[in-house]
């Protein structure tokens, strides 16, 4: 049983001697030959002695159980001497008056088969190292020699003596290598470990006091700042201690980060003990030492001292790139897409958060650089590179937006209206582009003089300080693409926007920017790579006419504005005038007011924007009025807006008026490019060639009425019967158009370039422009034309509904107006009341025979009249297969072998049938309102 307590120890070596000897014999062997347990056994063994107190008894037992165990009486005798010196600087020695003896401990016998072979297995780990580094150079010298030097070593570590003592000799035994060998080895190993600390304690003698010499030793340098001559990076120089290798200090400030190498840099202080600059330094500054001279000098009185090599530069690296803080810098000011609004001078999200002296700030953990608001910019101002985006930055406002709207839509009226809302587009693109992947321009035209410019600007100035608009007659292709990618919703003037003026490039980029479509160009830095130029921005147009060209692209793309040139009230002028002076103050704060209301309008726009064209569609049909898609898409986008902020911001007009007023726009505008697109030249072409003779009525093209046409059809709608052509019939006969297309197109090619010097549209172009007509029906396979001179034909045709289409290709041959009394009878269906012109009319249909017989043989002639009459009262009575004689004004058609008529009828005679009643007698019926 193991001796727990001191009380214990005491007894047996005062009244049981043999004890000791015995106790001391069972440590050793249950040590079996593991060093560190041997040790612990000698140290258990020592204590055990030292509480001997004759000397002559300890020297005692010191030779025989050394003797008996085969150790060295040393180890045991300098262990006692030591814990006898540490017991006699105690104060007391605590004392015990009874020995107390455990019962011994019952301990489970139960043995883990796995720990039990661990511990059996287990070997100590220097007697394991040098055993293998001993063992495969037995009989080689050199990898003795070699082996013996890397034990001594490893032993040298071993801070306890004895256990160095110890490993040598066991070492040695089991190696069959002399100690001696190995203790020199130890002790050469020992001696160098001295030597080099003495050396460092002698550096660090001649060090100056105000280096931190932790610092110094471990990185090789450290840095002071004490006035110009003395300020600078000190480096270790060996025996001959600190040495001033530079003038100046260095402090890291930020790592702009980029994957292009030529933006990738490091924001880097430096002080020379008068003055400090920041530095911009590239990757390649860090690995040569003449760049990294050469931008110093470039700033300044910034040098490196005599003996600066790569390996001082290494050592800052090493230290120093650790130091920068990651940071992006904002190449797009505005709204970014990490959730924040980027002025030059503040980040706003949630609050306001200026820039540093440095021009960076930290958002949500992440360092974002201004370089508009760092101090690193200290240049002349010519020499300003980032001059432009300091036109966007955060000023106080001296109003909120609902103040602004008054006095914008005070002094531009209507204009106004839009103006105000395209604020909204701008503000918040973002949203409005990813629902329609298209955004739309603000086109501002009138005369020379009418204010169009102005109005453009009191909306630019809200975002920005009077930053002037882009020139379409001026700049390179660089600052033109550039200036619409560097703001992020944000509104970007391009002033006088001209279609015949404006470079071909730009006229399609400025098409393009609605649908978010960029430039793409070479990268600078990427071999055989490009990159996109993104839109970020919306656009304002501003120019004196509204452009069509490209079947009005642009012009279908934008909202237009008309900014008339009249006389203002007073109360525009002085509205006009207090907006003027607010702008030059600033007002780009009164964002921050609007960016509070984003979260309303991520969550709700899509859905209110599809209930805004919802409504819009169903008035449009209610009013039987057909309109532009995409012109409808473009003011839904401001209809939307002011849906989702009413109640929420005040507007100086309500958002029924603004419905009304949208809807109004969007019908003005679709009849006007409707007016002026491709295919309404097209067919101006046509009109224009009939009245030159240049085409022919019955040859080149014919009007026909049919109650019924045969249509081709794809071979995918083929039926079981095999053919490629369907009849289509109709409710009532059809005035059709037959257009040949092989004839008319040569001509109309000619005659566009005669008139316009331009090539017109291609045959297959126009085809594909028809189909998407209300008033195409189809192609028919074969119909016969006839010429004036009596040639037929038989051609396949294009076919419209005439009465659809905006044209005139008929010439009268009666009349207009003339008096006649027909007899007929009602066809096809039964009078129906109609709104003419805003006046309810009675609408039915009569054919007349006017065959004759001519030669034996009957000739048929059936003449279709479509009859009107204001007496409403008769509708029940005109029904299919009436018989009437009707009289009024006549007029008839001609078209090919075909005739039509139409009549304002006056009076009405039904044959066959009861009179019609008298006015009193109606009047009785209540048949008269």
């Amino acid at each position: 049983m193991q001796i727990e307590t001191n009380q214990m120890q005491y007894w047996i070596a005062n009244h049981v001697q043999d004890a000791v000897l015995y106790k001391a014999s069972t440590l050793i062997s249950q040590a079996d030959d593991d060093i560190h347990l041997v040790d612990k056994a000698l140290e258990d063994i020592s204590y055990m002695i030292s509480l001997v107190e004759k000397e002559s008894l300890r020297e005692n037992y010191i030779t025989r159980v050394a003797k008996a165990n085969k150790q060295k009486p040393a180890w045991i005798k300098k262990r006692v001497k030591e814990l006898i010196d540490a017991r006699d600087l105690a104060n007391t020695i605590e004392e015990s008056d009874e020995l107390e003896i455990e019962e011994p401990i019952i301990v489970n016998t139960k043995i883990n088969p796995v720990k039990h072979w661990i511990e059996d297995h287990v070997q100590d780990a220097v007697i394991f190292k040098a055993n293998t580094l001993l063992k495969p150079a037995i009989g080689d010298v050199h990898m003795t020699d070699t082996a013996l030097q890397d034990i001594g070593y490893m032993i040298s570590l071993i801070d306890n003596e004895y256990l160095r003592e110890f490993y040598i000799e066991k070492v040695a035994k089991a190696n069959k290598q002399k100690p001696a060998w190995i203790k020199n080895r130890v002790e050469d190993c020992l001696d160098e470990r001295e030597e080099l600390a003495e050396r460092k304690n002698k550096e660090e003698s001649i060090v100056p006091s105000w280096i931190d010499k932790e610092k110094f030793f471990t990185l090789g340098f450290d840095s002071k700042i004490d006035g110009p001559q003395h300020t600078g990076i000190y480096f270790h120089t060996g025996e001959k201690g600190a040495k001033q290798m530079t003038n100046f200090t260095v402090k890291p400030l930020i790592h702009v980060y980029s994957k292009d190498e030529n933006q990738n840099r490091r924001l880097t202080e430096v002080f020379n003990g008068t003055s400090k600059t920041v530095l911009e330094l590239p990757s390649k500054a860090f690995t040569s030492v003449d760049q990294f001279e050469t931008i110093l000098l470039n700033e300044g009185n910034f040098f490196l001292g005599d003996g600066f090599a790569k390996s001082h530069l290494n050592k800052l690296k090493s230290v120093l790139l650790r130091q920068y803080p990651k940071c992006f810098e904002l190449k797009t000011l505005g709204w970014q897409p990490e959730g924040f609004w980027a002025f030059s001078n503040q980040i706003y999200k949630d609050t306001l958060t200026p820039f540093n002296e440095y021009g960076y700030t930290e958002v949500d953990g992440v360092n974002y650089l201004s370089m508009a608001a760092s101090s690193i910019q200290d240049l002349r101002a010519e020499d300003d590179f980032y001059e432009n985006d300091r036109f966007l930055s955060w000023s106080q406002p001296p109003m909120d937006f609902s103040n602004w709207a008054k006095l914008f839509v005070g002094a531009y009226g209507k204009n106004g209206w839009l103006g105000s809302m395209f604020v909204f587009i701008s503000l918040f693109r973002d949203i409005v582009y990813a629902l329609n992947s298209s955004c739309p321009h603000l086109y501002a035209y009138g005369p020379v003089g009418s204010g169009k410019s102005v109005f453009a600007e009191s909306i630019s100035n809200l975002f920005f300080n009077q930053m002037p608009f882009f020139n379409l007659n001026q700049g390179t292709d660089f600052a033109f693409f550039h200036r619409m990618e560097r703001f992020r919703n944000c509104p970007v003037g391009f002033n006088e926007f001209d279609e015949n003026a404006i470079k071909d490039e730009w006229f399609r980029s400025i098409k393009g920017g609605y649908d978010g479509e960029g430039r793409e160009k070479g990268s600078m830095t990427k071999r055989k790579k490009t990159e996109t130029q993104k839109i970020w921005c919306t656009f304002i147009l501003i120019g004196q006419f509204l452009s069509t060209r490209d079947d009005a692209s642009v012009l279908s793309r934008s909202i237009p504005t008309q900014i008339s040139e009249t006389s203002r009230t007073a109360d525009q002028i002085e509205c006009y005038n207090r907006l003027k002076s607010y702008e030059k103050s600033g007002l780009s704060g009164i964002l921050v007011e609007l960016l509070q209301h984003r979260g309303r309008l991520e969550q709700k726009y899509a859905e209110t924007y599809a209930r805004e064209f919802k409504k819009l569609t169903a008035s449009f049909e209610k009013d039987g009025i057909k309109v532009k898609t995409r012109i409808q898409n473009n003011f839904c986008t401001m209809l939307a807006m002011r849906a989702l902020l009413d109640g929420l911001i005040v507007f100086p007009f309500s958002y029924d008026e603004f419905f009304l007023h949208c809807k109004k726009e969007i019908m003005k505008l679709s009849f006007l490019i409707k007016e002026s697109d491709s295919l309404a030249a097209f067919w101006k072409s046509i009109e224009f060639m009939f009245d030159q003779d240049m085409i022919e009525d019955g040859w080149d093209f014919k009007i026909e009425v049919k109650d019924a046409v045969p249509l081709m059809i794809s071979r995918a709608d083929v039926g079981a019967d095999g053919k490629n052509t369907r009849e289509r019939r109709f409710e009532e006969p059809k005035k059709l158009l037959f257009l040949r297309m092989t004839t008319i197109h040569p001509l109309y090619m000619n005659a566009t370039r005669q008139q316009t010097g331009k090539t017109g549209l291609n045959q297959e172009t126009i085809a594909t422009y028809m189909k998407d007509q209300d008033c195409f029906l189809g192609t028919i396979k074969s119909t016969s034309f006839k010429s004036k001179k009596g040639s037929t034909t038989v051609s396949n045709a294009y076919v419209f509904d005439y009465d659809l289409m905006d044209m005139n290709l008929e010439r009268e041959l009666a009349p207009i107006g003339m008096e006649k009394t027909i007899k007929g009878e009602v066809r096809y269906k039964d009078a129906e009341i109609i709104d003419v012109m805003g006046e309810g009319k009675l609408k039915w249909t009569m054919e007349i025979d006017q065959s004759y017989n001519k030669e034996g043989f009957t000739v048929k002639d059936v003449v279709s009249v479509t009859c009107f009459s204001k007496k409403l009262d008769d509708e029940k009575r005109l029904t299919v297969g009436t018989t009437l004689k009707v009289s009024g004004m006549y007029h008839e058609r001609v078209w090919g072998d075909k005739k039509r008529g139409e009549m304002m009828v006056n009076d009405v005679e039904f044959i066959n049938a009861l009179t019609a009643p008298e006015p009193e007698v109606k009047e009785e019926l209540n048949l008269i309102d």
